[in-house]
Order: structure tokens, then C-alpha cells, then sequence
């Protein structure tokens, strides 16, 4: 028996102890297999006040899930002699539990009580690496790079198409920010609005045009894919900025890359001026 922090006795997944109960007519976890989540109603039929922290978790039914290595479920119930007390509860799944309904069973005391399990579609991807260097800015260079793709959740995912990204970056538009105010900010907030998108219009460049030759392919859950992205800069890339930076979307992951000039592109560009 082991005693908590002011004489509750703790209670955890396979303890002897079986002196409280369930008063719930249903239990029902929902969520993604990660982090399924239910109200479980408890009663301490003991004389003794009690801590309960797991309760054991069992696979029912013709479709069985696939349950962890620590087959439990997370509580955390203080409750006095004869108290009733309604609380959440929670467990996981494997990441690769597809969506659907399920059938568990939860320990409780003495009895065995049947648990409604749904399971909700989780998108979960993971891509490597998220940020790029690449070393060239010359009018339509290509850059070619290889990312690793895993589909971490529950459903099949099919790669998007990537087509374009704009070079504009948190810098570019602070700086030229700094130069519209130092230039036009006693005129006014319209004169120096007007400087600011002068500026940005010269500073940016055309779109980077993206391609993926794995676009449209399905990576199921639990399975990763090798993808090959070609980026081709804008032939009006800007020649006077040493370092092009930039962003664009796949899924829910934000891609994040650099371009710095090669050296002989940025020797030319000093000696011309």
C-alpha cells in the first residue's frame, strides 16, 4: 500500500485494491489516437480517502485496437470515504490507428466496463529538413534538393503540388520601412506608404518557381517518401542583395529557405560597382 500527500492512498493500474466503483452508464473516449479523452463518474465505497491515478485498459471486441505497451488509462481522482466525483480520463493509441469505432474495457474496482472508442482522422506529417541553403542566384538557376517526407498520422496522405514562393523575407520589408520613414515620414503616412511599396516593388523579385517530381503520390501511414524538389529563380532576381530569402507552404509544414550569391557573383558585383 502506498500513502500520497495528506493520507490518500494511491491507486494505480493492477492494484489489489478494489473498495471504489463506477456509476457511469456510458463511457465514450474521442480524439485522435494520441490523445483519446472520456469523463469516467467514480465512487469511493472505502473508508478510506483515496488517489486514483490508472485503471487498466483491455482491447474488446472483433475489431481490437492496437493498445501500448502500458495498456492503461490516465486519471487523476481524489476522492473521500463514500465521495462520488466525475473527472476526465485519457489514453493512447498507436499513431497508426485508423479512424473509425472501436470496443475497450476498463477496469474499475472489481468490475469490467465497456468503452466506446472513436477515434478521430489525425493529419501528421513530418518533413527533413524544413530549413534550405542553396548557393547561386543567378537569373533562372535551378536548385535541386532532396526532403524526406513521413506520414506520422492515421489516414493516407497524397503529396500536394508545389508551384511557386515569392523571395521576400521579414528583412527586405524592415529595411525598406526604415528608408520610407527617413525619407518621406514628414510628408505624411500616405507619402510614406507610397516610399515603402516603391521600395518593396524594387527589391522584389519574380516567382521561384517550384516543382516536386513525387507530386500526387500516396504515402500511407507509417511510411515515408524520398522527395525531390527543384526550385528555378525568377530571371528578374534581384542582383544587388547578397542574401535571397524566402518561404512557402506544404501542408501544414512551413518550408524556409536561403540563397546567397556564389563567390564569383559576388566578386563581379563588387568590381562592377
Amino acid at each position: 500500500m502506498i500513502i500520497g500527500r495528506k493520507g490518500f492512498r494511491l491507486i494505480s493500474a493492477g492494484d489489489d485494491f478494489k473498495q471504489f466503483a463506477a456509476t457511469s452508464e456510458e463511457m465514450v473516449f474521442i480524439g485522435p489516437p494520441s490523445n483519446l479523452e472520456g469523463r469516467i463518474a467514480l465512487c469511493n465505497t472505502s473508508d478510506e480517502p483515496i488517489h486514483i491515478r490508472k485503471l487498466p485498459l483491455m482491447a474488446k471486441g472483433t475489431e481490437k485496437i492496437k493498445l501500448p505497451e502500458k495498456n492503461e488509462v490516465s486519471i487523476s481522482a481524489k476522492l473521500q470515504p463514500n465521495q462520488e466525483l466525475e473527472t476526465t480520463a485519457s489514453f493512447s493509441l498507436d499513431n497508426k490507428t485508423p479512424p473509425g469505432e472501436y470496443q475497450a474495457a476498463i477496469n474499475v474496482g472489481d468490475k469490467e466496463h465497456l468503452v466506446k472508442v472513436i477515434v478521430h482522422p489525425n493529419v501528421s506529417v513530418k518533413v527533413t529538413p524544413q530549413k534550405l541553403h542553396f548557393i547561386g542566384a543567378a537569373p533562372k538557376q535551378e536548385h535541386k534538393v532532396k526532403l524526406l517526407f513521413v506520414n506520422e498520422g492515421n489516414v493516407p496522405i497524397q503529396i500536394p503540388s508545389v508551384r511557386h514562393s515569392t523571395v521576400l523575407d521579414a528583412d527586405t520589408i524592415c529595411r525598406n520601412l526604415s528608408l520610407a520613414v527617413r525619407k518621406s515620414g514628414d510628408e505624411g503616412s500616405e507619402a510614406t506608404l507610397d516610399s515603402f511599396v516603391k521600395g518593396i516593388k524594387k527589391d522584389m523579385s519574380g516567382w521561384v518557381e517550384l516543382s516536386l517530381d513525387e507530386a500526387m503520390q500516396i504515402v500511407e501511414p507509417g511510411k515515408d517518401l524520398i522527395l525531390n524538389l527543384t526550385m528555378k529563380l525568377p530571371e528578374d532576381i534581384n542582383k544587388d542583395i547578397d542574401l535571397h530569402k524566402g518561404a512557402f507552404r506544404f501542408l501544414n509544414k512551413i518550408i524556409h529557405y536561403k540563397i546567397v550569391m556564389a563567390p564569383q557573383q559576388a566578386t563581379r558585383k563588387r568590381k562592377g560597382g
